[in-house]
């Protein structure tokens, strides 16, 4: 028989526990220091250049193309402003992290974010071609058109992302001690490998594929339409000339052509993508590199083929945490995008800076 252990003896063993789970947990956080200063990186660099580049683009006229990447700034930083401080904050408690509630909530704001812009790149894709090979329709997406389809992305993300406030939960991260277990808890985007977490994550991997696949589709159709467009000929009423700067003087000069719009330059090795297709392009092409780790890590966990233990306090811990966070790096990674490829985005950054230099010349 168990004897009955008196109140002090429990206060004893309850302080023995907790000491014990607070070295655990300062030890683990030791191992994924690396970790924790990765994403403490990428969240000052993501929320200082997506900063910047909401500011620039939301004081600009308003155009499809600034709506856009104004929106897409709006989501990195979110996700720099609130889902890497979080996942800053769990690296740092694997073993004592006490809230349900705050894991659930903020797992679903972390999928809702990242779906959010995962959508509005499938939007950029269909205005991108729609405006380069549908010219002689009636155009996709006008500013309002694309605000609204913005707000459709987000209604989409909310819709696929409600699911992890069942699946994901507190799940026990055991230490063992003298013969006896004592039970951490961790904050867990899939707490047990149920039927219904599989089948969340094959819905998601299933909406990640058909996203990409019509990606590549009409990026690849946008790419042929360019290509086959040669110096001298005329196509859906633009003239393309041997001389880059004399048919931007003859294109500009009809009413219905939009250079900036189009996202393409005619040159002497005919039609190029350029402008914001280029951005956009390229802006898509990070987002899927920086996803598709993330994506596969899930797989191969919850399906038991790969990560099965991620802690046991190794370098296998390590590698699982990094690579679970890639998607982050799209985050930090756009507004460099933006920055070498757009001129005008230099140019307002040099005079933002030029005006805080002048300020603080003034004070």
């Amino acid at each position: 028989m168990v004897p009955n252990l008196t109140e002090r003896d429990q206060n004893q063993i309850g302080l023995y526990e907790e000491n014990l789970l607070v070295e655990k947990n300062d030890e683990n956080a030791v191992l994924l220091l690396p970790v924790i200063s990765f994403v403490s990186v990428l969240m000052v660099i993501g929320g200082t250049g997506n900063s910047i580049v909401f500011y620039v683009y939301r004081k600009s006229k308003p155009t499809t193309k600034r709506v856009f990447i104004s929106v897409l700034a709006l989501f990195d930083l979110m996700n720099c402003m609130i889902v890497m401080p979080f996942e800053i904050y769990d690296l740092r408690n694997q073993y004592r992290f006490t809230s349900v509630e705050f894991c659930k909530s903020m797992r679903f704001v972390e999928f809702a974010i990242v779906l959010s812009a995962g959508f509005t790149l499938v939007a950029v894709a269909i205005d991108r071609y729609m405006n380069l090979c549908r010219r002689r329709f009636q155009i996709l997406f006008t500013p309002s058109r694309a605000k609204k389809a913005c707000c459709l992305c987000i209604l989409l993300s909310v819709i696929f992302s409600w699911p992890i406030v069942i699946v994901s939960g507190l799940k026990a991260s055991p230490i063992q001690s003298d013969n006896r277990t004592i039970n951490g808890f961790e904050c867990s985007s899939f707490i047990d490998e149920t039927m219904e977490a599989r089948i969340y994550l094959i819905v998601l991997n299933l909406v990640f594929i058909f996203s990409l696949v019509l990606m590549i589709i009409l990026y690849s159709l946008i790419g042929m339409k360019l290509y086959s467009r040669r110096k001298g000929s005329v196509h859906d009423g633009l003239i393309f000339m041997q001389n880059t700067s004399e048919s931007q003087k003859i294109q500009n000069n009809l009413s219905n052509v939009n250079i900036e719009r189009c996202g393409f330059a005619i040159g002497k090795r005919g039609v190029r993508m350029k402008g914001s297709t280029l951005i956009f392009y390229s802006v898509t092409v990070v987002f899927i590199i920086g996803f598709l780790p993330h994506l596969i890590i899930r797989v191969l966990k919850i399906t038991h083929t790969a990560f099965i233990n991620v802690n046991d306090g190794n370098l296998l811990e390590v590698a699982y945490n990094f690579l679970i966070r890639s998607y982050m790096i799209n985050s930090a990674a756009n507004p460099f995008i933006y920055s070498i490829l757009h001129k005008r985005f230099r140019q307002e950054i040099v005079r933002a800076c030029r005006k805080c230099v002048n300020l603080f010349q003034t004070d």
